[in-house]
């Protein structure tokens, strides 16, 4: 009996030293977990501060390329950053913030040239047509957007009646026809227009080039090109005869009938 008791006490004895030990393991790699996570904390605190708050990386020189339309004073006067900005504090969103005052921008892609340098590569509009805002002409691109440009393409059309009270839609309706046109542009005659007036929904009015007037009337996807080839036929059969035309009418066009109206000019 007393040998059982003796053996009771020794296993437990055991196992409270055991305990012991395995806490105290515990508790010294908990300790080693704090002291890392201290250090590795310090460490990043460390590394923040110096990429984020640190002389070594404030934006000096800001240098932009494949601008044509703005000079680089003109674009560097939108972009109101601080003085001593971060150069890793300088987002996109930002630089797209800045430069929404200036509708020939579509897009910038940025670069950083470690410690103190910013690069903007400026991505311009494409005009695809243009329109006169108070006597002067500014390209018009695929998404609508008017804007300065710089060198004007003769053989793009101008939009003409973008000052009305329906400009908004009008412009729907010239830029859809323009996005038709280059869809087209194995017709001679989409090069020949230089002069657009969009109607009423999806009506066209344009001039070519040899004073021609011609009522499109509706262009969509399914009938412009049906409608370009055989109002090419007309001119070129009319043209061969010595005729000069004046107007064609083209708005009762059908690919069943296949109906157009010509004016000629008076000999």
């Amino acid at each position: 009996m007393k040998n059982r008791k003796k053996q009771k006490i020794k296993v437990r004895s055991k196992f409270k030293k055991l305990r012991k030990e395995k806490i105290q393991e515990i508790s010294k790699h908990s300790l080693n977990l704090i002291a890392a996570s201290l250090i590795g904390g310090v460490v990043v605190f460390n590394v923040y501060h110096f990429l984020f708050f640190s002389s070594f990386f404030q934006l000096k020189q800001i240098e932009i390329s494949d601008n044509e339309i703005l000079s680089e004073i003109k674009i560097k006067e939108f972009l109101k950053f601080k003085k001593n900005e971060n150069i890793f504090l300088v987002t996109k969103e930002i630089i797209k913030e800045n430069l929404k005052g200036i509708p020939s921008i579509e897009r910038v892609i940025i670069r950083r040239k470690i410690p103190d340098t910013l690069c903007l590569k400026i991505i311009e509009r494409t005009p695809i047509g243009y329109c006169k805002i108070n006597g002067q002409l500014k390209g018009v691109d695929r998404e609508g957007v008017i804007f300065d440009c710089k060198d004007l393409k003769k053989e793009m059309p101008v939009i003409l009646g973008l000052i009305s009270n329906k400009k908004e839609e009008k412009k729907k309706v010239a830029i859809k026809f323009l996005q038709l046109m280059e869809n087209n542009s194995h017709c001679s005659i989409s090069k020949e227009i230089v002069k657009i007036r969009p109607k009423d929904f999806s009506k066209i009015v344009f001039w070519l080039r040899d004073g021609t007037k011609v009522f499109f009337g509706e262009a969509s996807s399914l009938n412009i090109n049906l409608k370009l080839i055989y109002l090419e036929k007309v001119l070129a059969d009319l043209k061969s005869k010595g005729k000069k035309i004046h107007y064609v009418n083209m708005q009762y066009f059908s690919s069943d009938m296949g109906k157009v109206i010509v004016k000629l000019c008076k000999a």
